[in-house]
């Protein structure tokens, strides 16, 4: 072999050597190639001969194919050789040396290792041996002897069958890449002889891949300005995470938000500002998933990429309610939402925001339509309906991209509510004696309410007849109390009346109970027998007290006898 001065050229990533080797007088079976150039090292390869040529239509090969030789990796845009070769596999059982002595595993180690090989006798079971043709392999029209096909045109493309002429073994195909990367299975067969596939991988340093979005104001922050709207940046990276310079127009589309970016031809990025009234932040859920995605004709799925920011948003929702109490029973409620920033300042958008406004308690309050914010304006008005429930309810508002807030509101009766008067009582009453009590039903403004219906719960000491009853046209009503036990009782008063708030009232009435001794009511005794008691008893007395003093005359005499 001659030594000549190779040169690879700018553009190119090797060379392609084609050298008539001179075989005669070789002493050794391995034959090593070696390549070095300056400041890249040294390179070798090693390559085995035979001494002895067989033709493929050889009595002595007994299974024939094809073998198939491509660099690993090739880069892109560029163009490289194939190497296909027709081969033999040594499987028979007559292995002799060239003296015809069979060959066996102890002859063969101490056979010297230097030597030259001769047949396929010398190889050991399933090696290959290259074998000659007998005719001209090639692709030609629908003919096709030889075909090399590659398993992905996208990223390389067979330029030149190539074919085996008669009397070799091996033929050569060029391909050349594309400008995209990834592995790639070429393959190629031989009519009649057999097939093979190699996977090689395409090389593209220079290649796009990934879309970066990243924000102006922080890695892993986008800043909302008053109206919701953020920027970010999209960026196009190469497999050495450099920016890449995009031969073609290039267009994402950025969800939630549903903005296009668009990286122009011969540029690396592109800036844009997002709207995010398609998504939901509150104080607690700051976090936003944001997804570039490839669109367009022959967009490249793989670039899609996606990245968790922290959100900051400037701007928020107000509920502005005229009352915080309204008429459970009136339709004509409304509130007001209004965008403003963190200090509470209005803000004027300049697009239309639509705002979402719930009720916690759709029992009591409802809000049907949620409000829309006009550019031009800061806020919008909603309606409020009530259900005729009274009771406390929150009112909610958000919108996308903005801060959500929250106002409590109540429902009340707009009924003028009843009051109960008394007339007739007196610091005390007797016990088990009645007495009449004029009760006065009155509205809200001091108007007598006739027809209203008056109800007197007793507590179990009293009696009250009627316990129900109505007021006259002067709004008063009169009824008859007998306390039957002291030393208080206790009344309630409930007022009712058509087109009025119910009122209610709780009277207490001192009463008068002395000690009982001897009581008619106690003894269920008439009234007569109690005098003729009392007679008795001091008839009694009297008796004991003349008693007394006719016994003490004798017992003074009887004293003085004794002295004598």
């Amino acid at each position: 072999m001659k030594e000549i001065k190779t040169v690879i050229k700018k553009g190119q990533f090797g060379y392609y050597l084609r050298q008539n080797l001179d075989l005669s007088h070789l002493l050794a079976n391995d034959i090593k190639i070696g390549v070095s150039a300056e400041g890249y090292g040294i390179a070798t390869d090693t390559f085995s001969t035979v001494g002895k040529s067989i033709n493929i239509d050889n009595d002595k090969i007994i299974e024939k194919d094809i073998q198939l030789f491509i660099p690993e990796r090739i880069p892109s845009n560029a163009t490289s050789i194939v190497t296909y070769q027709v081969i033999a596999v040594e499987e028979d059982d007559d292995d002799v040396d060239e003296n015809g002595n069979p060959i066996t595993e102890e002859t063969e180690d101490s056979e010297d290792e230097d030597i030259i090989i001769l047949t396929m006798d010398d190889l050991t079971d399933g090696e290959f041996y290259p074998i000659q043709t007998n005719e001209n392999y090639y692709a030609d029209g629908y003919v096709k002897k030889l075909n090399v096909i590659s398993g992905d045109s996208k990223l390389v493309t067979i330029k030149d069958i190539g074919k085996i002429e008669v009397g070799n073994s091996f033929g050569t195909a060029i391909i050349s890449s594309g400008q995209k990367s990834g592995p790639v299975l070429i393959s190629t067969s031989v009519q009649g002889v057999g097939s093979d596939s190699v996977l090689t991988e395409v090389v593209n340093t220079l290649e796009q891949k990934e879309a970066r979005i990243f924000s102006p104001t922080g890695q892993n922050t986008i800043l909302f300005d008053r109206e919701g709207n953020f920027d970010v940046f999209l960026i196009a990276i190469d497999s050495q995470d450099r920016p890449k310079v995009l031969k073609h127009d290039s267009k994402y589309l950025v969800t939630p938000t549903n903005g296009i970016i668009e990286i122009k031809k011969d540029t690396t990025f592109a800036f844009a500002t997002l709207r995010s009234d398609s998504f939901t932040i509150t104080e607690d859920e700051n976090f936003i998933d944001l997804k570039v995605v490839p669109i367009g004709e022959g967009a490249d799925l793989s670039l899609e990429t996606k990245k968790t920011f922290v959100t900051q948003p400037s701007s928020k929702m107000s509920v502005l309610l005229p009352m915080n109490k309204i008429n459970a029973n009136h339709d004509k409620n409304f509130g007001i939402v209004q965008i403003v920033d963190l200090q509470g300042n209005p803000i004027i958008p300049t697009y239309d925001v639509k705002s979402k406004i719930t009720s916690s308690k759709e029992s009591l309050v409802q809000v049907i339509d949620d409000a829309v914010i006009h550019s031009g304006v800061s806020y919008a008005l909603f309606p409020i309906e009530t259900t005729g429930v009274i009771g406390n309810s929150v009112i909610s508002a958000s919108a996308k991209g903005v801060i959500g807030t929250e106002s409590e509101i109540s429902t009340d009766s707009s009924l003028t509510k009843l009051k109960i008067f008394t007339s007739g009582l007196v610091d005390q009453i007797p016990v088990d004696k009645p007495v009449e009590i004029k009760l006065f039903i009155d509205d809200e403004n001091a108007e007598s309410v006739a027809g209203a219906s008056i109800k007197i719960n007793t507590d179990g000491n009293s009696l009250v007849v009627p316990d129900v009853i109505q007021t006259g046209p002067d709004g008063s009503a009169v009824v008859r109390l007998t306390a039957t036990n002291g030393p208080s009782i206790s009344l309630n008063l409930i007022a009712t009346a058509e087109g009025y708030s119910e009122g209610k009232d709780t009277l207490t009435i001192n009463v008068d109970s002395p000690d009982k001794t001897l009581n008619t009511v106690d003894l269920d005794l008439p009234e007569w027998i109690v005098y003729v008691i009392i007679a008795a008893i001091l008839l009694i007395g009297v008796l004991v007290v003349l008693f007394l003093k006719k016994s003490k005359t004798p017992l003074e005499e009887d004293w003085e006898e004794e002295e004598l």
